[in-house]
């Protein structure tokens, strides 16, 4: 039956119906009226509704038959197309297993043997069915160095049928756009007139001249283009794929410029401040002088690279040369006094768990606001074991005031001054919730600068050549308008805040903190005192005694000690157990780790200079020096800061 007699038959298939029932209605009347004809109407209604009957069950077995080998014929179709289709399909069950692919998988794949049946995470490595079945949208996948868009297409009863287009070319395409992306890099001389100073005058030129060529030579490896501001400064212009290169040479220019000898007698440095985000010139020419001034306020020799929120940091591995000039004291001194004198009340506050140098610095400062006749007060929340000694020599006398963070909240007014000391770190310093109510800051710290900073400050000085904060506040002292006067006690802590952070004028010492030293001996500071000031109860010592037994040597010369018992004064602890450490033979680095009452976990790291401590704590959030560094969590335990630690040291120490 052709296409046409089909649909004649559906369209009479109503009108049989009607003329069945009419004739139905007509056999009925004649059985009543005339029963002869009748019955003989009757039959003829019957043989009628039998054949119209039969032909209507033909008709619809036709209709059934076809649609089947419709169906079949499109299956075949299906199966066929997916057979060879050019695209990667494979077929997985409801829980994940491969029940059917075509050949093109087959290639792709190189599966060693049959994989049908197999689970698809066993198959494609990174798989995993219980997040892939429920995501909609296409995902990216490589596999065999072949860039793969996975588009799924979720059938009846579960089966998913996946799609693989091959994107390589595009994503190659957008790797390269990425790539030829074009940055800016700022390069500063460290150290330039220091050099020029200590070269002999005939062979400044050709020191000069290597020093330039060396850095052309350099810029012109990387592809990039060479911009000379000054004799010291410079702008490159290099393309952002050159820049993984550079990195993964760990910036070996650093080290190389370092090796030039034409008669100088000191080292020359570099500094590199880069960032790679945003698309417009003038935004990045902003972040990278963010990140050159990042590296020039961290010591120097080394780069800074500023992606977004985050900062990566190479080179500084080398001790910060001291500065001979104390010009900046006293530009800084004088600074200090003008905004004092400007300001209302003056608060002073340090770092949470303070050590002896914070408690020494906010003293120091304390009597540099007495001396310019203005009101001060400490901003101090808990008195810890480490300064407690030293605490009592001042709680008892009326001059100084001692105040919470809860009394000042809501009496801060636009003419009062925060000074911020020995951390530059808002979540560091005692109290992070009230350093945005001052519209005037002051920040004095002689670590290394981190990511994280107090902004919108009045005066930031920072001096990572320094030896600690009571040294920068012993120069600020001296160099303060008028007569200098300064209590034996007030100098005796000064000198303890500088003993401790050199440990006893071993560590980050130069003739400066010498002269502070003298300084304040000449005040009146007692070393006897300072020594009483350093003694530890006999509980402690034990304490002291199990970490060092503890130390288990993790590379040569490197050894990490974990203490569980947790203490009050355990960052005291670990801090001089560290200290400690280095000063056995054989060992150059030692890592401590120890947890206090309220669960915070404390780092203290050391080394005698062939590590520096400083950047493996930085990759925790902590920080410090080359020689000293300390790190803190409030949501890790012990045994996760340890894994980490662990980590962040064989990342350090890989070449």
């Amino acid at each position: 039956m052709d296409t046409r007699k089909r649909i004649l038959f559906r369209r009479l298939r109503v009108n049989v119906y009607f003329y069945l029932v009419v004739v139905a209605l007509l056999s009925i009347v004649l059985l009543v009226e005339e029963p002869f004809y009748g019955y003989i109407s009757s039959v003829l209604f019957l043989l009628l509704l039998v054949y119209s009957l039969y032909k209507l069950f033909k008709a619809n077995e036709e209709d059934n038959k076809r649609a089947k080998n419709l169906r079949m014929s499109l299956e075949e179709a299906n199966k066929s197309s997916l057979f060879k289709m050019p695209l990667p399909v494979i077929i997985t069950d409801p829980s994940g297993h491969v029940v059917w692919y075509n050949s093109k998988m087959k290639e792709v794949v190189k599966h060693t043997g049959e994989f049908m049946g197999k689970y698809v995470s066993s198959v494609f490595k990174g798989w995993k069915w219980e997040n892939i079945d429920i995501k909609p949208e296409p995902f990216e996948y490589k596999l065999n160095d072949i860039n793969y868009k996975v588009i799924k297409s979720k059938g009846e009863k579960g089966i998913s049928v996946f799609y693989f287009y091959d994107e390589t070319d595009f994503v190659k395409l957008g790797e390269k756009y990425i790539g030829e992306e074009p940055l800016l890099m700022y390069l500063k001389l460290d150290n330039f007139e220091e050099v020029i100073a200590s070269t002999p005058e005939e062979q400044i030129p050709f020191l000069v001249s290597e020093v330039n060529a060396f850095i052309k030579t350099w810029v012109n490896e990387n592809n990039a283009i060479l911009l000379k501001l000054a004799d010291d400064e410079f702008i490159v212009l290099l393309q952002k794929q050159y820049l993984d290169s550079i990195k993964s040479k760990k910036f070996e220019i650093l080290d190389s410029l370092r090796n030039i000898k034409v008669g100088n007698k000191l080292e020359m440095t570099l500094s590199i401040g880069i960032s790679t985000e945003s698309n417009q010139f003038s935004e990045k020419e902003i972040s990278s002088k963010k990140s050159l001034e990042l590296a020039l306020s961290r010591g120097g020799d080394q780069a800074v690279i500023k992606t977004g929120d985050t900062f990566e940091f190479f080179g500084g591995g080398r001790k910060n040369v001291e500065r001979k000039s104390r010009v900046r004291s006293r530009t800084v001194a004088t600074a200090i006094s003008n905004l004092v004198t400007e300001s209302d009340n003056i608060y002073i506050m340090g770092h949470r768990y303070p050590d002896m140098d914070c408690f020494a610095s906010s003293i120091g400062m304390y009597r540099v606001v007495l001396n310019l006749n203005k009101q001060a007060f400490i901003v101090l929340d808990t008195v810890t074991e480490t300064i407690a000694s030293a605490y009592d020599l001042f709680k008892d006398n009326s001059i100084y005031k001692f105040v919470g963070t809860n009394d000042l909240k809501n009496s801060v007014t636009k003419k009062d001054l925060l000074i911020i000391v020995d951390t530059h770190r808002p979540s560091f310093t005692e109290s992070p919730d009230i350093i945005d109510l001052f519209e005037r800051k002051v920040v004095i710290d002689h670590h290394r600068r981190g990511a994280e900073v107090v902004t919108d400050t009045s005066i930031l000085y920072q001096e990572p050549y320094a030896s600690s904060a009571s040294e920068m506040i012993s120069e600020i002292i001296q160099y303060l308008p008028g007569q200098v006067k300064l209590e034996a006690n007030e100098a005796t802590v000064l000198l303890a805040g500088i003993v401790l952070d050199t440990k006893n004028y071993v560590f980050n010492t130069g003739f400066r903190t010498f002269e502070a030293a003298s300084f304040l001996r000449k005040y009146g500071a007692s070393p006897q005192l300072v020594q009483d000031l350093f003694k530890d109860n006999l509980d402690d010592s034990i304490l002291k005694s199990r970490i060092i037994s503890g130390a288990t040597e993790i590379k040569e010369g490197i050894v990490i000690s974990v203490c569980d018992i947790k203490s009050d004064v355990i960052k005291k602890i670990i801090s001089q157990s560290a200290d400690e450490l280095i000063n056995i033979k054989g060992i150059h680095t030692a890592f401590t780790l120890g947890i206090n009452q309220s669960n915070e976990v404390f780092v203290s790291a050391r080394s005698n200079g062939n590590i520096n401590v400083q950047v493996i704590l930085e990759k925790l959030g902590g920080g410090g020096h080359l020689e000293t560094a300390g790190a803190q969590f409030n949501d890790k335990t012990l045994e996760e800061v340890q894994k980490l630690l662990l980590h962040a040291i064989n990342d350090s120490l890989e070449v």
